[in-house]
């Protein structure tokens, strides 16, 4: 159920940071493998860590800017509402 409801919820275009492998696993899942919201992005926070995760997610949601910058998740944060976090 909390997959469905956060991606049926979620704005359009919405990056959904995560902080929880149940959450992020969970969104994945949906996401991915049910092929449900196509237009969000949902991103691990501890994998942002990671410059091949910050590459394919980049790449993925287009935003190679935001997830290229030296503090992805500075820069994430300071996104202020723009995205659903």
């Amino acid at each position: 159920m909390f997959g469905q409801a956060i991606l049926e919820q979620a704005p359009s275009g919405a990056i959904l940071l995560t902080a929880q492998d149940a959450h992020t696993f969970t969104l994945w899942y949906f996401h991915y493998a049910c092929g449900q919201r196509p237009d969000v992005t949902v991103v691990d926070r501890d994998l942002l860590g990671m410059t091949w995760y910050r590459t394919a997610i980049a790449r993925e949601s287009g935003l190679l800017d935001l997830f290229m910058a030296p503090d992805p998740l500075g820069a994430l944060l300071h996104l202020d509402g723009q995205f659903a976090t």
